[in-house]
């Protein structure tokens, strides 16, 4: 007779939904960015071929197209969906280590949140700061 499994607690079921969607946004987001990489690579595709006026004329066909389908905007969402999942997987990893020992969930948690604020504040920086490169 096989031994009686209990159910996942509530923490278990919320660090598996926390690590799944930090799995499926790095999915998507690598599927997406290949896309961006075949349209960039597109837009250069034979461009500087033919007169100066035909060349003008493709370029700004294939920029105008370009700005069409908002490719200038999806690559800030793509680079912001993979720093969100980055930020799900470490508060799922905290989570998890809280149900072994405090600890090293601590320093995790310590590392994350010192690391969550680095970003906030290079984020912030160039709005007090118009020299700031970041």
């Amino acid at each position: 007779m096989a031994p009686v499994l209990a159910p996942p607690g509530p923490i278990d079921v919320c660090i598996s939904l926390i690590w799944s969607m930090s799995f499926f946004v790095c999915v998507g987001v690598v599927i997406f960015s290949l896309f961006i990489r075949h349209w960039l690579s597109e837009y250069d595709h034979e461009l500087r071929t033919g007169s100066t006026f035909d060349y003008v004329q493709r370029r700004q066909l294939r920029f105008s197209a370009l700005n069409t389908w908002n490719v200038p905007t999806i690559i800030p969402i793509l680079q912001l969906s993979m720093i969100g999942a980055v930020f799900l997987f470490l508060g799922g990893w905290s989570l998890k280590l809280f149900q072994f020992h405090t600890l090293p969930a601590s320093f995790v948690s310590a590392a994350s949140g010192l690391l969550l604020f680095v970003y906030t504040v290079m984020t912030i920086l160039p709005l007090f700061f118009p020299t700031c490169p970041y």
